[in-house]
Parts: C-alpha cells; sequence; structure tokens
C-alpha cells in the first residue's frame, strides 16, 4: 500500500503531510487524490516565521506576520482537503505530531486544521483528530498574542469544536520514548515509528553544554520527536526509510546510537536496506546531522527545509561550511544512490540548486543568499528553488578549513528565490519502488 509524503514549502519552518492509499495500478500508482482510496493521514508540525514566495505564485511576501500565515495556511489547507476528503472517515487526521514547541513549527496549524469564528475572531477545529503527541509542557505552544489555539488543542480541545461540526480529537498525549514506538496505523503495510523524544530533561548537563543559548531552546531541540517511515517489507526487513528529525540536534543522534549498541535490534530498524532518505536536523543547520549519524543510517538522499530567513542578520538554514567540511564529506564516503526525478517513469523533471547560507565571520560580508550550481550534488534537496536571475556577482571558489573547496557559489539576492513542495511516494506502483518529484 503505497504512502505519499508532502514536504511543504513553508519557507523558515517545517510541514510534513503523510497519506497512506489503497494500491492501484492507474497513472503509473499515483492516479489524481479524487480516484485514490485513503487509509490513514499523519500530520507532522505546521509553522512558519517567515515564508518565501512560493513556485508559480506571482504575488510578493507581504510584510506582516499574520498576513504570512493567512497565505500559507490557506494554501497548505487547499492542498490536503482533497486527501481528508478521501479518507475512511473524511475530514480526520489519525494523528498530529507536533515535534517540539519551536514557533515555526505550529503556528500555521490554527490555519490548516481551524477555521476562524466570525463572530468572535478566534480560530475553532475544522478537522477531526484521532490523536495528538508533543514533546515538551503544552504551556511552552505560544503562537503569538492573543492566539492560544495550540495550548487549547493540548490542554482541552473541546474547547475548540464547532458546535455544528462534533469532531471527534483526543486530548493531546506529551510524548516520551525509550525505545523506537510504533503508531498505529491500522491497514497499511508501511510503519511510523517514533524513534526519539524527551531524550534530555530542561536541565541536562549534555544539553547545556552542546550550545551556549538559552536553556530552553537548546532543551526543546535536543529533546525534540524524531520519526522513522519504513516503506513495505520486501522481504527479510528490506524496506525504504525515511528519517524526519524535526530539529532535533547531534546530542539526539548520539543519544540513538547509544541506546542501539544497548539494543541491537532497535539499530536493524533504522538500518538501511534499500533506498534511504534523511530530513535534516534543524533545517540542515551546523547543530545537527552529524558524520557519525550520517555513517549510521547511511542516507542517499538529503532533504531539507528552509527559507530565506537571517538570525541575527548574519546567517540562515543551511550553512554552506557545515555542508561542505561535515555532512558532504561523509555522505560522499557512503556512494549513495543518486535518486530518480520525476511522477512518471522517463519524466525528466527540473533539477534544482541548493539554497544556503554563508557562515558569519568567512570571507564575505555582503551578499548572504547563495546556491550550489544543480550539478554539485543530485541527491541534496531543499524547498528553496532559485528562478533564473542575473548574477550579481561572479562566482567564486573559498577554501574550506579542511583544505577541500567550496563548490561555485553565486550570490543571488533575496527577492529572485522562489521554493516548491517536495512528494515523495513509497511502494508505488509496486512494493520497493518510490516517485520522488516537486510541484508548484
Amino acid at each position: 500500500m503505497p504512502v505519499e509524503v508532502i514536504f511543504f514549502n513553508v519557507g523558515q519552518g517545517d510541514c510534513t503531510f503523510l497519506y497512506f492509499y489503497k494500491p492501484t495500478t492507474q497513472d503509473g500508482g499515483i492516479p489524481p487524490v479524487s480516484r485514490r482510496e485513503g487509509i490513514a493521514a499523519v500530520l507532522i508540525d505546521c509553522g512558519s516565521t517567515q515564508m518565501i514566495r512560493h513556485d508559480g505564485r506571482p504575488e510578493t511576501v507581504p510584510w506582516t506576520q499574520e498576513r504570512q500565515r493567512d497565505l500559507q495556511g490557506a494554501r497548505i489547507r487547499e492542498k490536503i482537503r482533497p486527501y481528508l476528503e478521501r479518507l475512511p472517515r473524511p475530514n480526520r487526521l489519525n494523528h498530529l505530531v507536533l515535534s517540539h514547541p519551536d514557533i515555526d513549527h505550529f503556528n500555521l496549524l490554527s490555519r490548516v486544521i481551524g477555521e476562524r469564528d466570525d463572530s468572535t475572531g478566534r480560530f475553532r477545529l475544522a478537522v477531526g483528530i484521532g490523536k495528538v503527541w508533543y514533546s515538551g509542557y503544552y504551556e511552552e505552544y505560544w503562537e503569538a498574542e492573543g492566539e492560544k489555539f495550540i495550548q487549547t488543542l493540548l490542554r482541552d480541545p473541546e474547547e475548540l469544536r464547532n458546535g455544528t461540526n462534533r469532531l471527534e480529537t483526543e486530548l493531546g498525549m506529551p510524548m516520551s520514548c525509550f525505545r523506537p514506538e510504533p503508531m498505529l496505523l491500522r491497514g497499511t503495510k508501511q510503519t511510523l515509528h517514533v524513534v526519539a523524544s524527551t531524550a534530555f530533561t530542561p536541565t541536562s548537563r549534555k544539553v547545556k553544554q552542546f550550545q551556549n543559548r538559552k536553556a530552553k531552546g537548546v532543551w526543546s531541540n535536543a529533546s525534540g520527536i524524531a520519526m522513522l517511515l519504513s516503506g513495505a517489507d520486501l522481504g527479510g526487513g528490506v524496506r525504504q526509510k525515511l528519517h524526519l528529525m524535526s530539529d532535533t540536534t547531534m546530542e539526539t543522534e548520539k543519544w540513538i546510537m547509544t541506546m542501539h549498541e544497548m539494543f541491537p535490534e532497535d539499530a536493524a530498524l533504522l538500518r538501511r536496506t534499500r533506498m534511504s532518505w534523511l530530513k535534516m536536523g534543524h533545517h540542515g543547520s551546523a547543530t545537527s546531522t552529524s558524520q557519525e549519524w550520517i555513517k549510521h543510517i547511511r542516507p542517499d538522499v538529503l532533504l531539507a527545509s528552509a527559507g530565506a530567513k537571517l538570525f541575527g542578520g548574519k546567517t540562515g538554514h543551511p550553512p554552506a561550511r557545515h555542508l561542505a567540511n561535515v555532512v558532504l564529506p561523509a555522505w560522499r564516503d557512503l556512494r549513495p544512490t543518486s535518486p530518480q526525478l520525476g511522477k512518471t517513469p522517463g519524466e525528466q523533471a527540473l533539477r534544482h540548486d541548493i539554497g544556503v547560507y554563508r557562515d558569519p565571520g568567512m570571507l564575505w560580508r555582503n551578499s548572504l543568499r547563495g546556491h550550489y550550481p544543480a550539478t554539485y550534488e543530485q541527491g541534496i534537496f531543499t524547498s528553496n528553488f532559485k528562478a533564473e536571475v542575473q548574477l550579481e556577482s561572479p562566482e567564486r571558489r573559498v577554501r574550506a578549513r579542511d583544505g577541500q573547496r567550496i563548490p561555485a557559489y553565486r550570490p543571488v539576492p533575496q527577492r529572485d528565490w522562489t521554493a516548491v513542495d517536495w512528494h515523495l511516494v513509497f511502494d508505488a506502483p509496486n512494493p520497493g519502488d518510490y516517485r520522488f518529484w516537486h510541484e508548484p
């Protein structure tokens, strides 16, 4: 039974949608949503602190945060609506996962699964939810001044129900797991596991040492929910795998690997046995995706949900130096299988350049945005998608600390960046197959 994964463009943020449906031979196993028979749906996070213009859309990015949230939420809501309508229990998510209380992972949910009450201006639930899972404390899920949609959802969802449509929603459950824990999805051949959650306490000495930041910010990332989606078993435990790391850090990765030393059977769950995909932790930032982790799970494809936001006016995600010095050397050593792009066999999907940021303290100090040429790495994909523009300055090469050279880097003004939604389907048309493409 296939599962479609949509990595939504939300700019600086994260939003992933999983849709399980019954197999079909129509249209190469991926017919239009209107001709699918859905089984289950899961939404993992949905938030943004700065949007980036969606490819194919003429509108410019609005200045106000509220208007950005309204636009992004409406687009995502309309895209998942036909999926939810084709489920056995229409208009209902089986699971909603809030990986951790960082606002760029949840502040769009009121616009995606809720609707504004015109009489009060408050949001009410418009989508049923089987179970809500989250890490941390519900009080930390603060969206904006005067908005408490998520806090109410986790504490007392009855307050958010639409009076004319009694939607089933269970009380939010704080998630903590010592070993991989499966999420119940009846009728599917794929499995969805939580592989880490609340790995550290807010006062953990290791977490405080890992980053010189506020304890809450460090703890919420390191203790976030990391998940693993496994495709249909082809025999002997051979499956495709997708690692969804949210904002978890290198300390979380070390924690998972330590648990695998204690329980070898858990290590087998994450071990590469067929095509493997990694959605890098923390938007591909330098806090996550260690060389040890890459060698442990051996991914063929690297993904990052990233936008054009600058932090402290200096840099953003993913940083060029971390990719060039840490991620890419370890990844290339694995001799990964380059993915085939396209929704149908033989389709030549457009490859895209990789959106990266220059690191603070490097030789340049003016233009902060740029890209790697698409011919450089064919297995790395971000939601950033560069439009064809006139380059502002010539290509440059800068020597990295380890003696390697960063590939040609072309500064591109922020206004010329657009982004796309990436779609990944496991087990269509046959078990073990996949399709990977982007849509405007």
